[in-house]
């Protein structure tokens, strides 16, 4: 890959691969895969082995590696001494560690660094119209910040006023309905006026369909009451939902018809027999809103003892 143009004080930007060095700053072979930045002329002095033996890392690479940091020094000098000088490796396609995450950190970034960068572009290595270039960008990005905070607020205060808009016309298209289906009700031919006014007549409202008849009631034991669960089944017409099942029953064939509750559900549970009750009726009906189904077929539900001292239930359908 061919290195950027040099800049600045910087003449020269090599690939580590490289190891001839240029202007006294040698390649450094097998770091990662990057630029070697090299400093002015006279500033390094590599070792007979070039940039292996010149150079140890200060700073360790990210992962993955962003840049490492070698300090270059004179072949034979200590590490650190006088005559050291920094050169830093990056990573292809890499922002040299500064670059901020995202666009607010950007502009953040931008703004601090534009008068400084542009006071001082010689003598970081930057052209006048590089560092221009920033400052004028920056400030673009600003610029059109506002431009789209000001347009959102403008959107949204006009996407209000358009509701209200809407809540207007809806009233007064209902208002208006209104007038002339009062009008057309009280004329002799109100088909006459719906045409005039090419609008349909209203449509007469539904009626509200009533629930099924309960069937299949079935009676068991509940242990852990010791009352007896009900089950039914009811298959209710299409449209018809929410309906609430009300359960009574008379204690012995001819006794009072009582209400035990209401359900949701195709099941309810009777706790409150009284104790020696040894026959209940039990009946149901659906309703729903004002609307009351048919009610189910009464049934008998005897209680007895087995055998073996257990109590049994058994049920008869009474014939209506």
């Amino acid at each position: 890959m061919t290195a950027p143009a040099a800049r600045g004080p910087f003449p020269d930007l090599r690939t580590p691969s490289d190891p001839r060095g240029r202007d006294g700053c040698a390649g450094y072979a097998g770091a990662i895969t990057a630029f070697l930045r090299c400093a002015p002329p006279g500033t390094l002095n590599p070792g007979p082995r070039g940039g292996d033996q010149a150079c140890a890392a200060t700073r360790p690479s990210t992962n993955p590696p962003d840049f490492t940091d070698r300090v270059c020094r004179p072949a034979g000098a200590r590490m650190g001494g006088p005559t050291a000088a920094t050169v830093t490796f990056y990573r292809k396609g890499s922002t040299m560690g500064n670059m901020p995450p995202d666009r607010n950190a950007l502009l953040t970034f931008a703004l601090g660094h534009q008068d400084n960068w542009k006071s001082r572009a010689s003598q970081i290595g930057l052209t006048e119209p590089e560092a221009e270039a920033v400052k004028d960008n920056a400030v673009a990005v600003q610029e059109q910040l506002a431009l789209v905070a000001s347009l959102r607020a403008q959107s949204k205060a006009a996407t209000a006023d358009l509701t209200d808009r809407f809540t207007d016309l809806r009233r007064s298209v209902s208002d208006a309905l209104r007038d002339i289906n009062a009008f057309a009700a009280a004329s002799s031919n109100p088909s006459a006026i719906y045409n005039l006014a090419e609008i349909e007549p209203p449509q007469p409202r539904s009626v509200l369909q009533p629930p099924a008849k309960p069937t299949n009631l079935t009676f068991t034991l509940d242990p852990a009451t010791g009352g007896i669960i009900v089950r039914w089944k009811c298959t209710n017409p299409q449209g018809v939902f929410g309906v609430v099942y009300t359960v009574q029953r008379r204690i012995g064939a001819n006794g009072p018809l009582t209400t035990l509750g209401a359900t949701g559900e195709k099941r309810f549970v009777d706790t409150t027999i009284p104790a020696g009750t040894s026959l209940i009726v039990y009946s149901l009906f659906g309703q729903r809103g004002g609307v009351t189904g048919p009610t189910s077929d009464a049934v008998q539900v005897r209680f007895g003892t087995g055998s073996n001292g257990e109590m049994i239930v058994s049920s008869v359908k009474i014939a209506a």
